[in-house]
């Protein structure tokens, strides 16, 4: 490999947004996004000839956006290995994902700065074109009959592009437009249940893609209270794409039957079987073990990411035990093994940063800072690593709707007197106020 060393540019002083002199070199202007960002060979993933500005923002993606994306971003980043090579025969995939690049890189800028607009209108312009050519695969694949060859097909690459757009739109999670496209995507889900299974070598995609969809339906309930559904799909297992996705399933079946709960006691019903409810432990300690497991299987970087990732899963482990016992109180747990829970949550974070890759895994960390924020009223230590944690967050993997899940925790933690038994009971008499998501 041959390595070429650039000049550095100053942050600070009088030399700002100019590069070092160094050996006598000339000053410089900052470089442009175009000397930013550099266009390896990723025209093999290309039906055609490409902009040199798309094959930028392909870059952007594949080296600065799929890996926010992921849970693990290893040598088999879903993200880089199934979806980036459905660009090769997808214009709406890759319209969608030069509208997700563009879009990221604008929200690094201030939205009065000139390059903000830029990006925004660039991310437009991509986005109009996908929309466009989705409007023709929706109509399309509604025609299409379950017998019909290339319907398969068809309906991963739709539903790839929509879910690329529903990730761009995360980026302003607050307007509440990423909706649309989950709504869009149930549809489509829903009208590729009438068609044949997908077959090798799409069958993962199709598997990875199910298991997106049904994440970000799992977060978005869980601060909706409306009734909580099946999500068309089947509840997804760890694996090498989803290595957390059994604690997402756990959460999904803890929020369902919460939701059973408030409405029977609203209406004087019975409320649904204890035995239900107590087999939850155990799933909960199954989804640690397969978890766990599964982290061994797979390729990392470096040796040290596996030991960094497993801290990520006895977060969600302890995190899941005490949203089990925030939401049903069939649960029964003392307040000291919260509060265990809570510190060791805090421990794993601190553990967590101070390692040398654990940065890595900023963007899994929402769910145990958040559950773990909603134990600590009273505690302003452990509320200022809960809130340094959102904020390292943030920097590293982008806003989202992560500054409104941090507002919501302060506003708990100022709450004045007991009225409430959890920020469940809270959060649902706000329905306006608390309609975020948390991821």
């Amino acid at each position: 490999m041959r390595l070429k060393w650039d000049q550095g540019v100053a942050s600070r002083g009088k030399l700002t947004g100019r590069s070092l002199p160094m050996c006598d070199a000339p000053l410089v202007p900052k470089p442009s996004y175009e000397d930013r960002l550099t266009a390896p060979s990723y025209s093999l993933y290309l039906s055609g000839p490409r902009s040199p500005e798309s094959l930028r923002l392909f870059a952007w993606f594949r080296e600065n956006v799929a890996h926010r994306l992921a849970w693990i971003n290893g040598p088999q980043n879903p993200w880089r290995q199934l979806i980036l090579p459905l660009a090769e025969s997808s214009e709406t995939i890759f319209f969608s994902i030069l509208a997700l690049a563009a879009h990221d890189l604008a929200s690094q800028y201030p939205v009065n700065d000139p390059w903000y607009e830029r990006f925004r209108n660039i991310s437009d312009t991509h986005l109009n074109n996908a929309l466009a050519l989705l409007a023709q695969e929706l109509g399309n694949l509604s025609c299409l009959s379950s017998s019909q060859t290339g319907s398969t097909t068809t309906f991963s690459l739709t539903l790839g592009s929509v879910l690329i757009l529903c990730n761009s739109d995360l980026l302003k999670a607050q307007t509440s437009e990423w909706r649309i496209h989950l709504l869009a995507a149930r549809e489509i889900i829903s009208a590729g249940a009438n068609h044949s299974s997908l077959q090798h070598p799409l069958f993962r995609v199709q598997r990875f893609l199910l298991q997106e969809f049904y994440s970000t339906s799992v977060w978005t309930h869980l601060t909706t209270f409306s009734q909580v559904d099946d999500i068309l799909v089947d509840a997804p297992t760890s694996n090498e794409d989803a290595v957390l996705a059994d604690f997402v399933r756990i959460i999904h079946h803890i929020t369902k039957i919460e939701r059973v709960k408030s409405r029977s006691r609203a209406s004087n019903l019975a409320p649904p079987a204890a035995f239900e409810v107590q087999t939850i432990y155990a799933q909960i300690e199954s989804a640690k073990s397969h978890s766990l497991c599964v982290n061994q299987t797979i390729e990392y970087w470096s040796d040290s990411e596996r030991g960094d990732f497993q801290l990520v899963v006895w977060m969600y482990y302890y995190a899941t035990l005490i949203y089990g016992t925030q939401a049903l109180s069939e649960l029964s747990t003392t307040e000291k093994d919260k509060n265990d829970a809570c510190g060791h949550i805090l421990d794993y974070l601190q553990r967590l940063f101070q390692t040398p890759n654990g940065l890595r895994f900023t963007q899994d960390l929402i769910w145990p800072l958040f559950i773990a924020g909603t134990e600590l009223r009273g505690d302003r230590a452990a509320q200022k690593i809960i809130e340094n944690g959102f904020k390292t967050v943030i920097h590293i993997s982008r806003t989202l709707d992560r500054s409104r899940v941090l507002s919501f925790l302060k506003s708990w933690w100022n709450l004045a007197g007991d009225d409430f038994v959890s920020w469940i009971d809270f959060a649902r008499g706000r329905p306006s106020q608390c309609n975020f998501l948390i991821v």
